[in-house]
């Protein structure tokens, strides 16, 4: 019945009729005699030709898995190809991108992966599948722009949120050293910094960078923040250590000890001073703790204040 149905499409002058013929033998060969060689080569006879498109990803569609379980990736790839091609869909047409770029890379077509892959970004600029095996690509072929590009992309897309800071890094560090841009990679990582803060990578960063550029205002300005950051933090450490001391562990030596170091960084520290006054009548620290608020107060200009200390100095010094 098969070979009936393809001498009947040989004789047939009919285009359109003659390939449903083929398109029948082609599923009677496949699926009543089961001779899948015979049946997709038929398929791809029609899937060449110039026949009605429907009928052309018909064959398409029947051909492909036959050459996929006989392992002809070759073929494979070109009848993957040519029905993203065919595809109206975009769903369709994403899928099938998506085979043709993972075949491609499998049988060593990097090319053909990637134009796979930025086919697959025309349809979405933010199709992380795409933008990851792109990425990996550039990286790989040292193609330093096309990777900052991608790397652009995929910051700003929503799926790729999880890692936005790792590949701002990334982006920085190939604009300073691949594409000598010290300007723009400062640009990336004043953008690390406002979106997740100041840390000593940052810091590190843009010391280097306003260096090479001679930006001495700017540099100026980071490390100014950056160590004001630092002695506020070491600060608020140092009386925290000393409230617990204070209020947990009844050590006073200790806890005053603790708030004479964050006075000493920081004079105007208004917690370590009330940490400092809850401890002026204590006997076993008023050694530490008045002369480390009369210093304060000497180094801010609050003569009152000092003033105020006068009797528990007294204390202290008729104290043997």
């Amino acid at each position: 019945f098969a070979e009936s149905l393809q001498k009947a499409a040989e004789r047939c002058e009919q285009p359109g009729l003659a390939t449903e013929l083929l398109l029948e033998a082609g599923r009677t060969l496949e699926t009543v005699i089961g001779d899948a060689a015979r049946a997709c080569a038929i398929y791809q006879r029609v899937f060449a030709s110039q026949a009605p498109e429907e009928l052309v990803a018909e064959a398409g569609r029947r051909a492909i898995p036959l050459l996929e379980r006989a392992g002809r990736e070759a073929e494979l790839l070109e009848a993957l190809s040519r029905m993203s091609e065919l595809s109206s869909a975009p769903e369709q047409r994403r899928a099938l991108l998506g085979k043709v770029a993972e075949l491609a890379h499998k049988l060593g077509d990097g090319a053909r992966a990637a134009v796979a892959w930025q086919a697959r970004l025309a349809l979405d600029s933010e199709d992380i599948e795409a933008l990851d095996a792109l990425i990996t690509g550039a990286a790989a072929q040292q193609q330093w722009p096309a990777l900052a590009q991608l790397l652009q992309q995929r910051i700003k897309a929503p799926a790729g949120g999880s890692r936005r800071r790792q590949d701002q890094v990334w982006l920085a560090g190939t604009l300073a050293d691949r594409l000598n841009d010290p300007s723009a990679a400062i640009e990336v990582w004043r953008g690390i910094q406002q979106s997740f803060g100041e840390d000593p990578e940052s810091v590190t960063a843009l010391t280097d960078l306003l260096s090479r550029t001679e930006r001495w205002p700017e540099l100026a300005e980071v490390l100014s923040q950056a160590a004001a950051r630092q002695i506020a933090r070491f600060t608020e450490l140092q009386t925290q250590l000393g409230d617990a001391y204070r209020e947990r562990l009844d050590q006073p030596e200790l806890a005053a000890q603790r708030y004479r170091d964050a006075l000493q960084v920081e004079p105007r520290s208004e917690p370590a001073r009330l940490g400092q006054h809850a401890l002026l009548g204590d006997e076993r620290c008023n050694r530490i703790a008045v002369p480390s608020l009369v210093d304060a107060y000497a180094r801010t200009a609050e003569w009152q204040k000092t003033l105020s200390l006068l009797e528990p100095r007294l204390l202290i010094a008729a104290t043997p």
